[in-house]
């Protein structure tokens, strides 16, 4: 017998056998993996005593991946590995954790599907209590301005919303995900509808039903800031558009213009922020945000920008000289400078 305290290096790949634990609520019940794509997953048990948690490691290749988890309380034995610093248990079937039959010392609690749109209408405009969970597709990128800790959840042709968690995730733009939100706090976090202090491990990444996607709505930038707050938090495009006011994505002051107007383009912090900015007029993607009453439009990353490339007139400089005619002047086309 041991404890999650007495485990070690010692016992790497050993059997160790760890007594009044249980599954955590955010895995109780739930696959062993992913059994119809053969994806491993990771989930974790809690130890009673002391509210310890370790990983169980199960793979998506066992012939348990689509079993449930034990929901109740018991001992679980498993081979005890470490992998990138991670410590890790491997359970060889569900004879393993066959005792976790008695009573939770953390009662589970039933949560109620809900749809984006009905969680974003618990919050009447001061901070509560969210409750329920959701589906739908992370719209959001690591590329992007987002940090490690926080998604952006749509409905596919729906309404989204932001969850920010404890700690970092692992998901992706395009994962259809579930998000247990019950508990977490349903915020105005700086202008941005949000869930926050939500722990980590109430979202899981579920096999995508009918490979849904979202589809951006396609719309111009005058209606973006007409429908800000209603649309806040999903992906939209806008045509016959070009992005100006600095030199790279990660300055101040960038704009995306269309024939109706202009709004913040904002991807400080973004992997791609010190790129220069795109040249030309054409399709730009991005996700609705908010930050302190500026409506603004984040890249998720240099794939949303689909312009037709400027094409440049070569002139020599002798003719750039004569453009000049006593006061500042702007060309007329952009010139390529023949040197």
């Amino acid at each position: 017998m041991k404890t999650l305290a007495t485990i070690g290096p010692d016992d790497y790949n050993t059997l160790v056998t760890l007594e009044n634990v249980e599954f955590r609520d955010c895995y109780a019940g739930n696959t062993y993996a992913f059994a119809s794509t053969q994806e491993s997953k990771n989930t974790e048990i809690i130890e009673c005593a002391t509210s310890d948690m370790i990983v169980v490691r199960n793979s998506g290749f066992a012939d348990f991946a689509a079993q449930l988890t034990p929901t109740g309380n018991g001992s679980i034995t498993a081979v005890y590995n470490s992998f990138n610093g991670t410590e890790q248990l491997f359970i060889r079937n569900t004879n393993d954790v066959s005792t976790m039959t008695g009573n939770r010392c953390t009662p589970l609690a039933n949560f109620n599907e809900v749809s984006i749109t009905a969680l974003r209408n618990q919050f009447t405009g001061s901070v509560t209590t969210a409750s329920g969970k959701i589906r739908g597709i992370v719209i959001s990128s690591r590329e992007g301005t987002w940090f490690g800790d926080k998604i952006i959840v749509q409905d596919p042709n729906g309404d989204g919303i932001a969850i920010k968690f404890d700690d970092d995730h692992s998901f992706t733009q395009g994962d259809y995900v579930e998000v247990v939100v019950d508990g977490g706090v349903l915020e105005d976090d700086n202008g941005l509808l949000s869930v926050t202090n939500l722990p980590v491990c109430r979202a899981i990444g579920l096999p995508n039903p009918g490979n849904l996607s979202v589809t951006p709505r396609m719309t111009t930038v005058n209606d973006i800031l007409t429908n800000a707050q209603a649309w806040e938090s999903t992906l939209i495009q806008v045509s016959s558009a070009t992005i100006s006011g600095a030199a790279t994505y990660g300055d101040f002051n960038v704009l995306v213009t269309d024939p109706t107007g202009a709004v913040t383009l904002w991807n400080r912090g973004a992997d791609f922020a010190g790129d220069p900015l795109a040249l030309g007029t054409g399709m730009v993607t991005a996700v609705i945000g908010e930050f302190n009453g500026t409506i603004q439009l984040n890249l998720r990353n240099l794939d949303d920008i689909d312009f037709t490339p400027v094409q440049l007139n070569q002139e020599s400089i002798q003719n750039i000289r004569n453009l000049f005619t006593g006061t500042a002047t702007n060309p007329t086309s952009p010139r390529l400078w023949a040197l």
